[in-house]
Protein backbone atom coordinates (compact mmCIF):
# COMPACT_ATOMS: atom_id res chain seq x y z
CA UNK A 1 0.00 0.00 0.00
CA UNK A 2 1.11 3.28 -0.77
CA UNK A 3 -0.16 6.85 0.34
CA UNK A 4 -2.25 9.40 -2.14
CA UNK A 5 0.65 12.09 -1.82
CA UNK A 6 3.08 9.21 -3.37
CA UNK A 7 1.06 8.15 -6.11
CA UNK A 8 0.58 11.76 -6.81
CA UNK A 9 4.62 12.25 -6.39
CA UNK A 10 6.57 9.14 -7.96
CA UNK A 11 4.21 7.82 -10.84
CA UNK A 12 4.86 10.52 -13.20
CA UNK A 13 4.52 7.40 -15.94
CA UNK A 14 1.37 6.65 -15.20
CA UNK A 15 -0.04 10.12 -14.76
CA UNK A 16 0.99 11.35 -18.24
CA UNK A 17 -1.30 8.32 -19.29
CA UNK A 18 -3.71 9.14 -17.38
CA UNK A 19 -3.98 12.81 -17.48
CA UNK A 20 -1.25 13.68 -20.31
CA UNK A 21 -2.24 17.69 -19.90
CA UNK A 22 -2.39 18.33 -16.69
CA UNK A 23 1.12 20.82 -16.81
CA UNK A 24 -0.88 22.69 -19.49
CA UNK A 25 -3.25 22.89 -17.01
CA UNK A 26 -1.62 24.06 -14.52
CA UNK A 27 0.35 26.89 -16.37
CA UNK A 28 -3.23 27.99 -17.37
CA UNK A 29 -4.15 28.12 -13.33
CA UNK A 30 -1.12 30.15 -12.69
CA UNK A 31 -1.33 32.59 -15.42
CA UNK A 32 -4.76 32.94 -15.86
CA UNK A 33 -7.14 31.15 -13.68
CA UNK A 34 -5.80 31.49 -9.45
CA UNK A 35 -7.69 34.42 -7.90
CA UNK A 36 -5.26 36.91 -5.44
CA UNK A 37 -7.16 36.25 -2.12
CA UNK A 38 -4.13 38.21 0.41
CA UNK A 39 -1.31 39.69 0.15
CA UNK A 40 2.24 37.20 0.52
CA UNK A 41 2.90 36.98 3.91
CA UNK A 42 6.46 38.34 4.49
CA UNK A 43 8.18 35.62 6.65
CA UNK A 44 11.86 34.94 8.10
CA UNK A 45 10.86 31.65 8.85
CA UNK A 46 13.82 28.22 7.65
CA UNK A 47 12.81 26.61 5.43
CA UNK A 48 13.27 23.26 7.57
CA UNK A 49 10.87 24.77 9.76
CA UNK A 50 8.13 25.65 7.43
CA UNK A 51 6.77 22.15 7.34
CA UNK A 52 6.38 22.69 11.69
CA UNK A 53 5.04 26.29 11.25
CA UNK A 54 2.27 25.22 8.58
CA UNK A 55 1.27 22.21 10.43
CA UNK A 56 0.53 24.30 13.31
CA UNK A 57 -1.31 26.73 11.41
CA UNK A 58 -3.88 24.50 9.99
CA UNK A 59 -4.21 22.90 13.42
CA UNK A 60 -5.22 25.69 14.79
CA UNK A 61 -7.84 26.30 11.92
CA UNK A 62 -8.87 23.21 12.33
CA UNK A 63 -9.72 23.19 15.92
CA UNK A 64 -11.57 26.71 15.83
CA UNK A 65 -13.95 25.38 12.98
CA UNK A 66 -14.31 22.20 15.08
CA UNK A 67 -15.30 24.09 17.78
CA UNK A 68 -17.13 27.04 16.42
CA UNK A 69 -20.11 25.59 17.72
CA UNK A 70 -19.82 25.11 20.81
CA UNK A 71 -18.47 28.32 21.70
CA UNK A 72 -19.54 32.10 20.36
CA UNK A 73 -15.79 32.69 18.44
CA UNK A 74 -17.26 34.78 15.65
CA UNK A 75 -17.15 38.59 17.06
CA UNK A 76 -14.01 38.28 18.85
CA UNK A 77 -10.35 38.72 17.96
CA UNK A 78 -9.01 35.54 15.97
CA UNK A 79 -5.56 35.68 17.41
CA UNK A 80 -6.31 36.45 20.96
CA UNK A 81 -9.44 33.67 21.46
CA UNK A 82 -6.91 30.97 19.55
CA UNK A 83 -4.16 31.93 21.18
CA UNK A 84 -5.58 30.90 24.68
CA UNK A 85 -7.55 28.43 23.24
CA UNK A 86 -5.96 26.09 20.53
CA UNK A 87 -1.73 27.03 20.30
CA UNK A 88 -0.66 24.63 22.77
CA UNK A 89 -2.95 21.78 21.90
CA UNK A 90 -2.13 22.56 17.76
CA UNK A 91 1.56 22.90 18.50
CA UNK A 92 1.57 19.26 20.17
CA UNK A 93 -0.55 17.74 17.43
CA UNK A 94 2.01 19.60 14.58
CA UNK A 95 4.93 18.27 16.35
CA UNK A 96 3.69 14.54 16.74
CA UNK A 97 2.55 14.90 12.70
CA UNK A 98 5.96 16.00 11.80
CA UNK A 99 8.19 13.39 13.68
CA UNK A 100 6.01 10.86 12.17
CA UNK A 101 6.53 11.88 8.59
CA UNK A 102 10.06 12.79 9.00
CA UNK A 103 10.96 9.59 11.71
CA UNK A 104 12.51 11.94 14.30
CA UNK A 105 12.52 12.41 17.83
CA UNK A 106 10.16 15.01 19.64
CA UNK A 107 12.75 16.57 21.35
CA UNK A 108 14.33 17.12 17.83
CA UNK A 109 11.46 19.77 17.15
CA UNK A 110 12.47 22.87 19.02
CA UNK A 111 9.16 25.42 20.35
CA UNK A 112 8.07 28.00 17.88
CA UNK A 113 10.18 31.39 18.23
CA UNK A 114 8.35 34.76 18.01
CA UNK A 115 8.71 34.61 13.92
CA UNK A 116 7.32 31.00 13.88
CA UNK A 117 4.45 32.15 15.62
CA UNK A 118 3.21 35.47 13.76
CA UNK A 119 3.43 32.88 11.12
CA UNK A 120 1.51 29.95 11.97
CA UNK A 121 -1.42 32.62 13.60
CA UNK A 122 -1.38 34.41 10.17
CA UNK A 123 -1.91 31.33 8.25
CA UNK A 124 -4.93 30.14 10.75
CA UNK A 125 -6.46 33.21 10.36
CA UNK A 126 -6.46 33.18 6.77
CA UNK A 127 -7.69 30.26 6.86
CA UNK A 128 -10.45 30.82 8.67
CA UNK A 129 -11.54 34.01 7.42
CA UNK A 130 -11.28 32.76 3.49
CA UNK A 131 -13.28 29.38 4.54
CA UNK A 132 -15.64 30.87 6.47
CA UNK A 133 -16.29 33.02 3.56
CA UNK A 134 -16.46 30.76 0.14
CA UNK A 135 -18.59 28.79 2.37
CA UNK A 136 -21.07 30.60 2.46
CA UNK A 137 -22.72 29.15 6.44
CA UNK A 138 -22.25 25.82 4.87
CA UNK A 139 -20.59 22.81 7.00
CA UNK A 140 -17.41 22.56 6.61
CA UNK A 141 -15.30 19.45 7.51
CA UNK A 142 -11.90 19.22 8.19
CA UNK A 143 -9.89 16.11 7.31
CA UNK A 144 -12.21 14.76 5.03
CA UNK A 145 -11.38 10.99 5.41
CA UNK A 146 -11.18 8.56 1.96
CA UNK A 147 -10.94 4.74 2.01
CA UNK A 148 -7.90 3.15 0.52
CA UNK A 149 -8.80 1.52 -2.98
CA UNK A 150 -6.09 -0.83 -4.37
CA UNK A 151 -2.70 -0.08 -3.63
CA UNK A 152 -3.66 3.32 -2.30
CA UNK A 153 -4.14 3.42 1.87
CA UNK A 154 -7.18 5.39 3.61
CA UNK A 155 -6.11 8.94 3.39
CA UNK A 156 -7.60 12.54 4.38
CA UNK A 157 -8.01 15.62 2.27
CA UNK A 158 -7.82 18.73 4.13
CA UNK A 159 -11.55 20.85 3.87
CA UNK A 160 -14.55 19.75 2.45
CA UNK A 161 -18.25 21.65 2.42
CA UNK A 162 -21.07 21.89 0.07
CA UNK A 163 -19.82 18.97 -2.61
CA UNK A 164 -16.37 21.22 -3.08
CA UNK A 165 -13.07 19.93 -1.55
CA UNK A 166 -10.05 21.92 -1.26
CA UNK A 167 -6.17 21.23 -0.79
CA UNK A 168 -4.24 23.61 1.76
CA UNK A 169 -0.85 24.19 -0.41
CA UNK A 170 0.98 26.36 2.39
CA UNK A 171 4.82 26.15 0.57
CA UNK A 172 6.15 29.31 -0.94
CA UNK A 173 5.20 28.27 -4.50
CA UNK A 174 2.79 28.46 -7.01
CA UNK A 175 0.45 25.50 -7.69
CA UNK A 176 2.09 22.21 -9.31
CA UNK A 177 0.72 19.29 -11.21
CA UNK A 178 1.24 16.85 -8.13
CA UNK A 179 -1.54 19.38 -6.39
CA UNK A 180 -3.77 18.18 -9.35
CA UNK A 181 -2.37 14.43 -9.46
CA UNK A 182 -3.27 14.27 -5.39
CA UNK A 183 -6.87 16.17 -5.72
CA UNK A 184 -7.60 13.51 -8.76
CA UNK A 185 -6.78 10.88 -6.42
CA UNK A 186 -9.10 11.84 -3.63
CA UNK A 187 -11.74 12.21 -6.57
CA UNK A 188 -11.55 8.84 -7.68
CA UNK A 189 -11.36 7.42 -3.96
CA UNK A 190 -14.35 9.04 -3.24
CA UNK A 191 -16.00 7.87 -5.89
CA UNK A 192 -14.96 4.51 -5.64
CA UNK A 193 -16.29 4.20 -1.92
CA UNK A 194 -19.88 6.41 -3.27
CA UNK A 195 -19.05 8.71 -0.16
CA UNK A 196 -19.70 12.05 -0.91
CA UNK A 197 -21.07 14.26 -3.53
CA UNK A 198 -18.14 16.35 -5.31
CA UNK A 199 -18.43 18.36 -7.75
CA UNK A 200 -15.72 21.17 -7.15
CA UNK A 201 -12.32 20.95 -6.09
CA UNK A 202 -9.98 23.92 -4.84
CA UNK A 203 -6.69 24.90 -4.40
CA UNK A 204 -5.68 27.62 -1.25
CA UNK A 205 -2.30 28.97 -0.54
CA UNK A 206 -2.57 31.30 2.69
CA UNK A 207 1.51 31.93 2.37
CA UNK A 208 1.60 33.13 -1.02
CA UNK A 209 -2.26 33.97 -0.69
CA UNK A 210 -3.41 32.72 -4.16
CA UNK A 211 -6.58 30.64 -4.74
CA UNK A 212 -8.07 28.83 -7.66
CA UNK A 213 -11.63 26.59 -8.00
CA UNK A 214 -12.86 24.46 -10.83
CA UNK A 215 -15.38 21.98 -11.67
CA UNK A 216 -14.75 18.05 -11.42
CA UNK A 217 -15.82 18.27 -14.98
CA UNK A 218 -13.85 20.81 -16.41
CA UNK A 219 -10.56 19.81 -14.71
CA UNK A 220 -11.14 16.20 -16.35
CA UNK A 221 -11.42 17.36 -19.86
CA UNK A 222 -8.46 19.56 -19.38
CA UNK A 223 -6.29 16.85 -17.75
CA UNK A 224 -7.13 13.83 -20.09
CA UNK A 225 -10.51 15.20 -22.83
CA UNK A 226 -13.04 13.12 -20.83
CA UNK A 227 -15.46 13.42 -18.66
CA UNK A 228 -15.38 12.93 -14.74
CA UNK A 229 -16.83 9.48 -15.10
CA UNK A 230 -14.24 8.04 -17.46
CA UNK A 231 -10.92 9.71 -16.03
CA UNK A 232 -11.75 8.87 -12.41
CA UNK A 233 -13.10 5.31 -13.44
CA UNK A 234 -9.50 4.80 -15.02
CA UNK A 235 -7.88 6.15 -11.94
CA UNK A 236 -9.71 3.52 -10.06
CA UNK A 237 -9.28 0.36 -12.36
CA UNK A 238 -5.77 1.57 -12.52
CA UNK A 239 -4.98 1.62 -8.57
CA UNK A 240 -7.11 -1.45 -8.26
CA UNK A 241 -5.47 -3.24 -10.56
CA UNK A 242 -1.51 -2.14 -9.41
CA UNK A 243 -1.10 -1.32 -13.65
CA UNK A 244 1.11 1.67 -12.66
CA UNK A 245 4.69 2.86 -13.41
CA UNK A 246 7.16 5.36 -12.23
Amino acid sequence: MISETAFAQSHSSTWRTLAPTTDLFVRKINLQLRQRVYKPLKSMVAPTRRAFVNEIGFDIFSKAITNRRKRNLFEQAFVNVFEEAFVADAISSARTTICSIERIRQEDVPEPNEEERLDYLNQSDRLYSFFRKISIGAEIEISPRFVGCGIIDTCFGDVYFDETLFEVKAGDRSFRSVDIRQLLTYAALNKAASARHLNKLGLFNPRTGISCTFGLDELCLEVAGRPSEELLMEIIRVISSGDISR
